[in-house]
């Protein structure tokens, strides 16, 4: 499945003490995700009329996840890749600063 084919919008109400949080999967006739029997249960997303949010949570509950989210989220093979190879020229670096001889 195509990461584009699916949205997710986040509204935090201002002033307010929840989280709406709204599935959208998109295409030629978008369609929103609701919770029914703890599956997700796609609608037709009707324009100009308010629709209800895929699922709401306490501010509280939504902080701890955004939270959780991106300190523990997958990373991508490249930025691993990436971290590695510094790791590996930083060992060297120090490998030549330990055994450096002595002239």
């Amino acid at each position: 499945m195509n990461n584009n084919e699916w949205a997710v919008h986040i509204q935090k109400n201002l002033g307010g003490y929840n989280v709406n949080i709204y599935i959208i999967k998109k295409g030629l006739k978008p369609e929103i995700a609701y919770i029914k029997d703890n599956y997700l249960e796609l609608s037709e997303l009707i324009g100009g009329v308010e629709q209800e949010p895929t699922l709401k949570l306490p501010l509280e509950v939504w902080n701890t996840l955004e939270h959780q989210l991106i300190n523990d989220k997958v990373r991508e093979k490249s930025e691993v890749e990436a971290e590695l190879s510094a790791t590996k020229y930083h060992l060297e670096d120090f490998r030549k600063l330990v055994f450096k001889k002595d002239k």
